[in-house]
């Protein structure tokens, strides 16, 4: 078996063993009319934790090990709403500049497609519920 072939089956596998758990340990459904104080209630912590390892096992994982791209997501309140920031860099180098091509560029178009489906299954998310900012630096500027 090709490496390509092992590692589209290993992220196959994880892909499916974390929806799977994040679904079935979530507390409960919540309606996609429900108002946002209801809604946050409803969320468990567990499906917080899997939109980050999602993202983390996305966009970090997937790529290549290097130093030349960095992305990290925290949360914050607004409006009595959990906001999820995912806050990036990528550096003006070959890798950095790969990275960012193949899975920085996308980060936004595939967290408003994550969350259609997400809502859809009883988890009512918006695009609205992530700031996303990725920036490109200079070789040598620090973080």
């Amino acid at each position: 078996m090709t490496e390509m072939k092992q590692r589209i089956q290993g992220r196959l596998l994880v892909s499916v063993f974390i929806i799977s758990l994040a679904f079935l340990s979530a507390t409960q459904s919540v309606q996609a009319d429900m108002s946002t104080a209801e809604a946050n209630k409803a969320y468990s912590v567990r499906f917080r934790d899997w939109i980050y390892v999602y993202v983390n096992m996305e966009f970090i994982q997937a790529a290549p090990a290097a130093a030349d791209y960095w992305l990290e997501m925290t949360e914050k309140v607004v409006n009595d709403r959990v906001k999820f920031v995912i806050t990036g860099y990528y550096f003006d180098t070959k890798l950095g500049m790969d990275w960012y091509r193949r899975y920085g560029s996308q980060l936004e178009s595939r967290i408003a497609l994550l969350c259609h489906t997400w809502t859809r299954q009883g988890y009512p998310i918006t695009p609205d519920d992530f700031e996303i900012d990725i920036r490109k630096e200079k070789v040598g500027r620090s973080r």
